[in-house]
């Protein structure tokens, strides 16, 4: 399990790294978007498109990272309120769930790769961009989510 946490550490870094890329590629497009809209009355053919890949595969790296880094969003008012034990019980049948819906998500996704023959309008970026994003979420935090639970067992065991 510690090359698996490992190596989940090092993609998490790189993503963290492209992510900020990213962050940097869509301020810039878009102010200059706002810019070419103001002083010249015109906006940058495509723009849109690019910056609605840079969102969605945003949105997607940084799931991941914050889901290693236990910074996700979280609903922890229930938990709060638990005793240490049940805690533990329901911490594990988190991460089962996860696991459960990445498994789910993955496998939706391998059932509809056929069908993601669009491109879209002005740059003919593939559909396949645009769809990939998940499951570059969906496998690290499936993996992360074992390595989790690997180390509650042995906790527990």
């Amino acid at each position: 399990m510690t090359r698996i946490d490992n190596l989940l550490g090092w993609i998490a870094a790189i993503y963290t790294r492209i992510a900020q890329a990213i962050l940097v590629a869509l301020v810039l497009g878009v102010l200059t978007q706002v810019v070419y809209r103001y002083v010249f009355g015109r906006s940058i053919i495509g723009l849109e498109e690019l910056t609605k890949l840079g969102l969605i595969w945003l949105t997607f790296l940084t799931a991941a990272v914050l889901h290693r880094r236990r910074r996700h969003i979280s609903v922890s008012a229930l938990y709060d309120v638990m005793p240490a034990s049940s805690q533990r019980l329901a911490e594990i049948l988190t991460s089962l769930a996860t696991i459960v819906l990445a498994l789910f998500l993955s496998y939706q996704m391998n059932a509809v790769w056929g069908f993601m023959m669009l491109k879209s309008p002005v740059y003919h970026i593939p559909d396949t961009w645009f769809r990939s994003a998940p499951l570059a979420a969906f496998i690290p935090i499936l993996l992360q989510e074992c390595v989790n639970l690997a180390r509650e067992v042995r906790a527990r065991g």
